[in-house]
């Protein structure tokens, strides 16, 4: 028994800020980020169930792609990679590796956003799931896949099949309601609602960090893994 494999949605957990957030915004894009994001949350605010909710970023990612197609990825890259890390996040992966847990992200950022991010920091996860997206001529070029929240629990599915565990044996960490098919999947009280922006307290027993809390650091999650393997 206990925890052999952790899945971290990507935004709102390991980085400081949404990544597509801050991207946009660096690219000077505040005012269409700002419209995005909005629409964004109250679609999942406003979806009646978990299908209506898998649709959203779909729809949001769309747009968000076709703005990226204006810029060169080199500059891309250098504005993810000097996005920087919640606190205790490069440990709090090192201690997974360390006591032989497992570890994947899954995120509807594009894949490449979370490569270049997490190779800047030195953080190599076992597993990392995202959308996918073809470049071309260097500038993004297609948008190929886009992993919804029903998607990222069919990923934790496939990983839990692969590694002959039970959803007992996972953690599901996540900051929105995004989460949800994942947090239902390992059930709540193997759910960890971190740094997180809307109310999910009926899917997780743990609470850590709201989203306008000052101080907060990754490895607070490690408290709830070893309270799972004793």
């Amino acid at each position: 028994m206990g925890i052999k494999l952790i899945a971290f949605d990507f935004d709102g957990v390991i980085p400081v800020e949404e990544s597509p957030q801050y991207l946009l915004e660096k690219l000077g894009l505040k005012k269409e980020n700002d419209l995005l994001a909005a629409e964004f949350y109250a679609g999942l605010a406003a979806a009646k169930d978990d299908a209506e909710r898998d649709l959203v970023p779909a729809r949001v990612w769309v747009k968000s792609f076709a703005l990226y197609r204006r810029f060169p990825l080199r500059k891309m890259k250098k504005i993810t990679e000097g996005l920087p890390l919640i606190p205790g996040s490069k440990e709090m992966f090192n201690y997974c590796r360390e006591n032989g847990i497992k570890t994947a992200i899954l995120s509807a950022t594009v894949l490449p956003i979370l490569e270049w991010n997490l190779s800047k920091h030195k953080i190599a996860p076992d597993y990392i799931f995202g959308s996918e997206c073809t470049a071309k001529n260097g500038r993004f070029d297609r948008l190929v896949s886009v992993l919804s929240p029903l998607g990222k629990r069919g990923e934790m599915e496939k990983l839990i099949r692969i590694l002959k565990i039970a959803p007992a044996d996972c953690l599901a960490v996540g900051d929105s309601i995004s989460e949800v098919p994942m947090f239902k999947l390992v059930g709540r009280k193997n759910s960890v609602a971190f740094h997180y922006r809307q109310d999910i307290s009926e899917y997780c027993d743990h609470l850590l960090y709201k989203q306008n809390d000052a101080e907060r650091d990754l490895r607070k999650i490690i408290g709830v893994v070893e309270g799972k393997n004793k």
